[in-house]
């Protein structure tokens, strides 16, 4: 199958390729051109127009576009709303717009759990990059309702793997050193890790579930671990695995809202690869 990967220069994109590689023709998108060893894998700068990426799609007979790109911001500044618009708002119209032009009906984004920052399943952004990316789910209706095109877009958590460079905790802690203060915010927050193989056994799945339902949607799922981690726990295991003890970690308790996140799960998929196992490997 050929597929269209959007963002292939991130940590996702990267390990997404070289899975999807596997068993299709994978052409990426980026800024940049991207260096893949890999014989199934051709990379691309993005088209300039809606009809270069028509041209595009049509001549390589994409069947499955999948939206990676992102660009994620905590708290935006003014410099950051173009950023926001391009990636999320402008690049998803466009690759909607050509999907419906070349005939593709199954497209696949990545969304956030910050979309639903609530005990409740409904929209409510912990900020304005949940808000871009709540766009391409609504951008989606429009062409489900009026081109049969289904859309399935992935809510990611906190995800981990070999080779991981991101100012992510799990880094932090695997990089940290005995006596090296380091200050926990809420050590009573819950996450759901999640190896970065099970995300993309997940996109395969899902890729499946596209093309094999006859009836077009747009829906959104979770992609997270089994069970919620608090990040206390998280820090002993660590420490376990490192043979270490940290004894300059500092807690603090803030205002920000612990939350039990309830939105429902890619229906018939679950993660294969247990928590410990995938931090053992990292040490």
């Amino acid at each position: 199958m050929n597929i269209l990967l959007t963002g292939s220069s991130g940590y996702l994109g990267k390990n997404l390729t070289k899975h999807l590689a596997k068993k299709n023709k994978v052409f990426t998108f980026d800024r940049k051109l991207q260096k893949f060893s890999l014989r199934n894998v051709q990379s691309y700068l993005y088209p300039k127009s809606i009809n270069g990426y028509v041209k595009f799609f049509q001549k390589n007979k994409i069947k499955v576009i999948i939206h990676n790109a992102g660009y994620f911001i905590k708290n935006h500044k003014i410099n950051d709303i173009d950023k926001l618009i391009e990636v999320d708002i402008k690049l998803s119209l466009y690759l909607f717009e050509s999907a419906k032009i070349s005939g593709i009906k199954s497209i696949i984004s990545f969304g956030s759990y910050w979309q639903y920052y609530s005990n409740k399943n409904i929209f409510n952004p912990a900020n304005l990059y949940a808000c871009t990316k709540q766009s391409i789910h609504t951008i989606a209706e429009h062409y489900l309702k009026n081109h049969d095109i289904s859309h399935l877009q992935l809510l990611i958590h906190d995800t981990y793997g070999a080779n991981d460079k991101r100012n992510k905790i799990i880094n932090k802690l695997f990089k940290l050193s005995k006596n090296q203060k380091f200050i926990i915010n809420n050590p009573d927050a819950e996450i759901y890790p999640l190896h970065v193989e099970d995300v993309s056994d997940a996109i395969e799945f899902s890729i499946k579930f596209l093309v094999r339902n006859k009836k077009p949607f747009n829906k959104q799922y979770s992609l997270r671990s089994n069970n919620p981690l608090k990040i206390s726990k998280l820090i002993k295991i660590i420490s376990k695995i490192r043979q270490i003890s940290f004894e300059n970690i500092e807690f603090k308790k803030n205002n920000n809202k612990i939350i039990n996140f309830k939105m429902k799960r890619l229906p018939y998929w679950r993660p294969k690869i247990n928590l410990e196992k995938g931090l053992d490997n990292l040490k």
